[in-house]
């Protein structure tokens, strides 16, 4: 009996001391030869209007730890930005290896994680589009509803605003279906594709007391599976 816990203890021992030096590993790794390198491909982030009012940024400005997956590798606790007017995820990398922010390519991003929002890449769903490269995953089942951000820049130059400045972060609502892209402004948006239905979604939307400018994510996401199981 003894031999067998004193065999059980060395390889618990073994698996914890392989896990404990593949993080060393790893660690000494980075600070010998520094970050992985899908992690810090891209180019040179540059703001394109940055002295004007405002930013271009989802939330603040400032880098927030967040999670982001690249070509199918997860990243936690690093630091990014989403850049909404151009479209693009911005990595701080340490301040050891000079604290660089780099334009990650939207060709390797999968999604990622910023202030509590799942932003997905449309392109993984085989949708194109010219001007949606990422969207907030609301609801995804035999189609894909989610929120798009955007900002944009004013060239209205005054004492107050030499520079310009940018607008407030403005929201729109978007449904994939079949390859092609629907806005969704209202109910009757929704109604009107899925016409068959028309009667009993209406009868949901009622119930549940769902207004369309202030209806939270929660309740879109049981408003769309509800017409994806109706559909």
């Amino acid at each position: 009996m003894k031999h067998l816990l004193s065999i059980l203890f060395l390889l618990s021992f073994s698996g914890l001391f392989c896990q404990t030096t593949i993080t060393e590993l790893k660690v000494k790794s980075e600070e010998k030869y520094g970050p992985d390198d899908i992690l810090i491909n891209g180019i040179s982030y540059i703001p394109l209007h940055p002295s004007a009012n405002g930013n271009p940024f989802f939330g603040e400005n400032t880098f927030i730890t967040s999670y982001i997956n690249l070509k199918g590798r997860d990243f936690k606790n690093v630091l990014l930005k989403y850049d909404i007017e151009q479209q693009v995820v911005i990595l701080k990398v340490n301040e050891s290896y000079g604290g660089k922010k780099i334009n990650l390519s939207n060709n390797y991003i999968k999604d990622f994680v910023i202030n509590n929002k799942h932003f997905v890449n449309i392109n993984e769903f085989d949708i194109e589009d010219e001007y949606i490269k990422f969207l907030e995953l609301v609801y995804m089942g035999d189609f894909i509803f989610g929120n798009y951000y955007s900002k944009n820049f004013l060239a209205v130059y005054s004492n107050k605003y030499p520079y310009g400045k940018y607008t407030k972060t403005k929201v729109s609502k978007y449904l994939f279906l079949n390859g092609k892209k629907y806005f969704i402004k209202n109910k009757g948006d929704i109604l009107s594709l899925f016409p068959e239905h028309k009667h009993d979604i209406k009868k949901f939307i009622k119930k549940n007391k769902i207004k369309f400018r202030k209806a939270t994510n929660d309740e879109f996401f049981k408003l769309m599976q509800y017409c994806d199981e109706l559909n």
